[in-house]
């Protein structure tokens, strides 16, 4: 039986959500060393202005990521297992003691940057919700006779999958799918259309970051955002971390095999609640809290009490 972690990703953000984090002596401290390494007060970042961009979004998340674990961890609460979303995988890394804090600022900071500056205006990520997998990628494939440029980006489960590409190329294609038995169709508050092969250049600029970046074996399993494969491989991690723009989530597989580990409670880092839902809907076994909506005292005593252990799986 463990604990698993999991850190949300672009589309969980909302204003002030840095402000928000708990009010505890560790997360002051992670706050002042963001601000050092970005050379900018980290709590300007969570304005509404602000999170109009990848770069601030980013950023922000993963500062909320590393300093809400580092305050669990102050009162405790440590994971045996840990998985992050997106850009959350970057704190999931730094929970699992692979990247340092500082090289995962600076990772990101130039992760958003070069996604941004791939695709500029017009271009963005819609969820389509009631279609499965399959039913999607067939309804790209006709799609791509006649206007190529959409992609399926993320697996959140098994009927909800997200596709990238050009703001009014997914307005036809959501009209598309609702035709077709999509239940519902959002567009995302993500301004750039990741995980496919428009973020090519975003993943070039982060291998050739990641050859002056230290990273080691990390102490607990991380689950891959690219392949749902568990590792403690620095190597292994990151590949993850560097693909991790121009290759789809499978999101879902990460949460099956993280039950396969033996995880028996998922916690999810602030800001948001959407990870946390998504695995109480699709694993009615699985415990889950988001600390968005409990304290951060409750959080870590509902995680002190459950007995976590090892979990049993092949090193790659």
């Amino acid at each position: 039986m463990s604990i698993a972690f999991l850190f949300p990703g672009q589309g969980s953000q909302k204003p002030g959500l840095l402000h928000s984090l708990p009010n505890h002596p560790v997360v002051v401290r992670c706050l002042m060393e963001a601000a050092t390494v970005l050379e900018q007060d980290a709590l300007l970042l969570d304005t509404t202005e602000a999170l109009r961009s990848t770069y601030a979004i980013q950023v922000s998340l993963l500062i909320a990521g590393v300093a809400s674990m580092r305050a669990l961890r102050d009162l405790g609460a440590t994971p045996a297992l840990v998985a992050g979303h997106s850009v959350g995988a970057f704190a999931a890394a730094v929970a699992a003691g692979s990247l340092a804090f500082d090289d995962a600022l600076r990772l990101v900071a130039l992760r958003a940057k070069a996604m941004a500056a791939a695709c500029t205006e017009g271009y963005g990520m819609a969820a389509i919700i009631g279609l499965t997998e399959a039913e999607v990628q067939r309804l790209l494939a006709r799609w791509d006779r006649t206007a190529p440029g959409l992609y399926l980006a993320v697996i959140n489960a098994p009927r909800q999958v997200v596709v990238s590409g050009r703001r009014d190329h997914l307005a036809m294609f959501m009209r598309l799918a609702s035709t077709s038995g999509a239940q519902k169709t959002t567009l995302l508050a993500i301004p750039v259309p990741a995980h496919c092969v428009l973020m090519e250049e975003a993943s070039t600029a982060l291998r050739d970051a990641f050859a002056s970046v230290a990273i080691r074996d990390a102490d607990v399993t991380y689950v891959r955002n690219r392949d749902a494969r568990p590792t403690v491989s620095a190597a292994a991690i990151r590949d993850d971390l560097i693909g991790g723009p121009e290759s789809p989530v499978r999101w879902h597989d990460s949460m099956e095999i993280l039950v396969e580990l033996g995880a028996n409670l998922v916690v999810e880092l602030p800001p948001g609640c959407v990870l946390s839902d998504l695995a109480r809907a699709s694993f009615q076994n699985l415990r889950s809290v988001a600390m968005a909506e409990q304290s951060l005292h409750a959080v870590a005593d509902m995680v002190k009490g459950m007995r976590s252990g090892p979990s049993e799986w092949r090193r790659i």
